[in-house]
């Protein structure tokens, strides 16, 4: 809905295949938004980019066979989208997009959540479920350099999130031990 002349427009029809259809907007900024249409018993899961100031709608990824309901995060720096999405069973990478070429390529191929722009870095979590920790990864948006900034040591306290205030890196953290949740600020 455009909130100055309150008006609707449809960007698509959602290819209805079984009772299970949903669509999960996942990014919405000043002139795109990146939404995924998801069928639970077809197993797709196919990613769209709308362009709201030419109205033009594209296909970022189309995923066949998908098991589990997805979780996607995205995030964006400048013409470059980072959408962390699963590649196989329960397994989650980052991929990087050209929203002026259109090029993409993975840049984490381990497991891993979380993608916020903040500064000069995209940082994300990385997460070991065979050793139950977790890293925070700094990738460098100049040089495509990543540095462990953060670790985890133990199943008792891991990351769960990460977010930005524009100022801060927060952290959020989960701590086994007490069963609490708790930010830390990162600056």
């Amino acid at each position: 809905m455009n909130v100055h002349t309150k008006e609707f427009q449809k960007i698509k029809d959602v290819e209805r295949t079984s009772n299970l259809t949903h669509v999960a907007v996942s990014y919405v900024d000043h002139d795109i938004v990146v939404f995924e249409e998801y069928d639970q018993l077809n197993q797709t899961g196919i990613y769209y980019l709308w362009k709201i100031k030419d109205k033009s709608l594209t296909t970022l990824i189309d995923r066949r066979p998908i098991g589990t309901v997805p979780v996607t995060q995205v995030a964006r720096s400048n013409q470059k989208l980072f959408i962390n999405y699963e590649v196989g069973d329960s397994l989650y990478q980052i991929e990087e997009f050209d929203l002026e070429t259109w090029a993409h390529q993975p840049i984490e191929s381990e497991n891993s959540g979380f993608p916020t722009v903040f500064k000069d870095h995209l940082y994300y979590v990385q997460i070991d479920n065979t050793a139950l920790t977790t890293k925070i990864v700094a990738y460098s948006l100049n040089d495509g350099q990543k540095k462990v900034i953060d670790q985890t040591k133990d199943d008792q306290r891991y990351y769960v999130d990460l977010l930005t205030n524009g100022h801060n890196l927060l952290y959020l953290v989960a701590n086994n031990k007490d069963a609490s949740f708790t930010f830390e600020n990162k600056p």
